[in-house]
């Protein structure tokens, strides 16, 4: 059996194994050029998902937009390779980004599933097989794992050295959360031989982690288990993309981050329409464009478009979303915790105040209708924050 698992792995990663990923990309108002398809995200996204031997479908469920998303969709099957099924879904009404992948999560075909933001990049076309020899590594020596995160960033691809206590972790004393962005464990530098899954390929031993964020490479029947993605009445992607993963650890699954030292082992967030993202160190092209030219155009001013929200919104539905999962996976002790040290955190700056204050006011009823509190804690917390926002006012 080993031997057969062996064998299995090096065909993931020779290229020689059965297209059996599904990738599941959900998009809201991002296809705004018409006659200039290549301009649009989605087919960046498209093309980059298309280099990896083991993509065997990609499926963009629209969320009710009204732009020229069906062109560009023709634009992507005719560029790709036939030997990937292109599917286009369409909500008939906004649905959130939630429900939104919860559609393409009950139309994937394949075993596997990566999920990826309209705007992101896969940069070089060994991570998807990277990953999946990784993933299956975990599963052959019997670890319930239920999906795997590859360094994913927008700002700057280098590595980060860092102890493990801040990659993906949810802090044991105040539930405040480190992403994984390009963080490299420090203590694998230290004895490489011991951490090294694949020494020719440099692929590195799996770090597990807390919870992943909106890319990941997960098995169906993992991300069905957990329900799929929740819906919720804010619209900002805050929360929804974390809570399948606290219900996974909950359940009996693990989650695992794969780390890199190799800047093209990554997945780049081009933050499309936020003209504050800053440039990177790459030369590639996708979709004929040069990396300039697809950066000038992620930072245009577009704006209601994606997940994004108002600036004046974002904070508030950060803050509602970490104190609300704090409370239902971590409990009372750590949710009270992490809600004083985010009111300490914006207590000098009065705009951020009022956010805070916004989002406790609707996180209250949150909690009761869910039952992770009762009306005493609804009380307290009232007394304890909104008093003084009523004095304030």
């Amino acid at each position: 059996m080993m031997v057969q698992n062996q064998k299995n792995l090096e065909n993931i990663l020779n290229g020689n194994s059965e297209r059996n990923i599904s990738a599941v990309i959900a998009t809201y108002k991002r296809c705004p050029h018409k006659r200039q398809p290549h301009l649009n995200p989605i087919s960046w996204a498209a093309e980059s998902l298309g280099n990896q031997p083991n993509i065997a479908e990609i499926i963009f469920v629209d969320d009710c937009s009204h732009d020229y998303f069906d062109s560009t969709i023709d634009y992507i099957e005719s560029k790709i390779s036939k030997e990937i099924k292109v599917t286009a879904i369409k909500n008939n009404e906004r649905l959130g980004l939630g429900e939104t992948r919860n559609v393409g999560i009950n139309n994937a075909h394949h075993p596997h599933i990566f999920f990826m933001d309209d705007d992101c990049i896969v940069v070089s076309s060994y991570v998807l097989p990277h990953m999946q020899y990784a993933f299956e590594y975990l599963k052959s020596r019997g670890i319930p794992v239920g999906s795997l995160i590859p360094p994913v960033n927008g700002n700057s691809l280098e590595t980060i050295l860092t102890d493990d206590s801040e990659i993906a972790k949810v802090s044991a004393e105040n539930g405040a959360r480190e992403g994984t962005s390009t963080k490299f464990p420090l203590h694998y530098l230290k004895n490489p031989n011991k951490y090294l899954l694949n020494h020719e390929r440099r692929i590195w031993q799996p770090l597990e982690v807390d919870f992943f964020y909106g890319v990941f490479l997960t098995d169906k029947k993992s991300i069905t288990e957990t329900g799929g993605f929740p819906t919720t009445s804010w619209r900002s992607a805050a929360g929804q993309d974390i809570e399948p993963a606290f219900v996974m650890k909950k359940s009996g699954k693990r989650i695992f981050y794969l780390p890199s030292y190799d800047i093209n082992f990554r997945v780049l967030h081009m933050r499309y329409g936020d003209p504050e993202i800053d440039s990177v160190p790459y030369t590639f092209k996708v979709c004929g464009l040069s990396f300039d030219e697809i950066l000038r155009v992620s930072k245009s001013k577009a704006v209601g478009h994606g997940c994004r929200v108002p600036e004046s919104e974002r904070l508030k539905t950060v803050i509602l979303s970490d104190a609300r999962l704090i409370f239902k996976f971590y409990g009372k002790r750590l949710g009270y915790e992490n809600l004083e040290g985010l009111y300490n955190k914006f207590s000098d700056d009065m705009g951020e105040k009022e956010s805070f204050y916004s989002a406790v006011q609707d996180l209250i009823p949150f909690l009761l209708d869910e039952e992770i509190f009762s009306k005493y804690d609804a009380r307290y917390i009232r007394q304890r924050y909104l008093s003084e926002a009523r004095t304030i006012s």
